[in-house]
């Protein structure tokens, strides 16, 4: 299949899941091995991944890892489950369109019993077509579909992967299926499930390490749910990166790098005259990156052009209150630019930090009215 869609000239990413084990957290990782006629060509990309405990026969890092493959430009994106039980169905979550791929006298007659991994599947593909047995299991595959739910229609691709037979067939119905969803809307909907399902696990993963790395009093269950909870709401109003603010003598020239080969997006602009400043605004993930133009030589930051040229000028960090932070830098021993915080750009209070406190970097503490 993969080589189906390399010989067209598409660029195959490929995540292949292997279990951890439960002491060491080690895996084996041989899917390389495998897979080595494949791992060689420059269009196919192959990444091992570690279970590492997470439950449903993915890694907790599936979403992210996947989220990277699309951005390098991979026209297919393959997942390879740690296995398959009634549980191991979280890939459900993930993908676009769902093979559940069986083979005669191997043991797969008992995975027709197993309900969870039989109804999460698209599509069932019959490997080793070419044993004596395989018709008699297809048959037997067709009956226990039958005895199931007829709301869903049951597709059965019979193949040989040592003959090469029938590949052709996987590979035009994954494409008219995934066409398929997005005109029937199903598509739009197993998106919203994906996202829904991915803000559930970041939290679950994140209240796990709170639990592990915290140390809570374990004996008092009612007492430990308001602590997490306070705890948790607390993380999130802590400082985080706000902006990565960066000097350069023109915004034009500059989003040749960041919109025209990057293609990051642009969220605005924005003059602020009484620093001397117009500012351009780019989405960078969960964070942003602010294009810093002189208005004219007193700007604030044309003596950092002259001097150093230009390149990263200062880190923002987002604070609760911008006026205790002047306060409790002060008794660290840090030193702010100014005793009360600026105006800044999208209707914020700033204030900067000397980069002699603060190991030569430029911090910029940032408050948002709006919060």
């Amino acid at each position: 299949m993969v080589k189906e869609w390399s010989n067209q000239g598409l660029k195959i990413g490929i995540i292949a899941v292997d279990p951890s084990s439960p002491f060491s957290g080690g895996a084996f990782l041989g899917d390389r091995i495998r897979m080595r006629n494949l791992s060689g060509k420059e269009n196919i990309y192959i990444r091992s991944v570690a279970s590492r405990g997470s439950v449903g026969g993915l890694c907790d890092s599936i979403y992210d890892i996947v989220d990277v493959m699309k951005s390098f430009g991979f026209d297919k994106i393959i997942i390879e489950t740690v296995g398959a039980g009634q549980s191991e169905i979280e890939v459900i979550f993930v993908a676009d369109t769902i093979l559940l791929v069986l083979s005669p006298n191997t043991g797969d007659e008992i995975q027709m019993f197993k309900a969870g991994i039989m109804e999460i599947a698209d599509a069932y593909v019959v490997n080793k077509m070419d044993l004596p047995e395989a018709d008699k299991f297809v048959l037997q595959l067709k009956n226990t579909l039958s005895l199931e739910s007829e709301t869903k229609s049951k597709i059965i691709l019979p193949i040989s992967a040592i003959r090469n037979e029938n590949i052709k067939n996987i590979v035009n119905w994954i494409d008219n299926h995934f066409e398929e969803i997005k005109k029937t809307g199903e598509y739009e909907f197993r998106k919203k499930r994906r996202m829904k399902r991915r803000v559930r696990s970041s939290i679950i993963r994140n209240i796990d390490g709170i639990i592990e790395s915290s140390n809570f009093d374990f004996e008092n269950m009612i007492d430990l749910k308001e602590k997490i909870i306070k705890y948790i709401c607390e993380v999130d109003k802590n400082e985080k990166i706000d902006h990565i603010g960066i000097a350069v003598k023109s915004i034009e020239d500059a989003l040749k790098l960041y919109n025209d080969l990057l293609g990051l997006e642009i969220t605005g602009e924005e003059v602020l005259e009484d620093r001397g400043l117009k500012v351009a605004f780019i989405k960078a993930g969960d964070t942003r990156i602010e294009l810093l133009e002189p208005l004219h030589e007193n700007s604030e930051i044309s003596g950092f052009l002259a001097k150093k040229g230009e390149g990263i000028h200062h880190i923002a960090y987002e604070v609760a209150n911008v006026k205790d932070i002047i306060s409790k830098s002060k008794e660290l021993g840090l030193k702010p630019l100014s005793d009360e915080p600026k105006p800044g750009a999208h209707n914020t209070k700033v204030v900067f930090l000397h980069p002699k406190t603060t190991n030569g970097v430029l911090v910029e503490l940032v408050e948002h009215n709006n919060k």
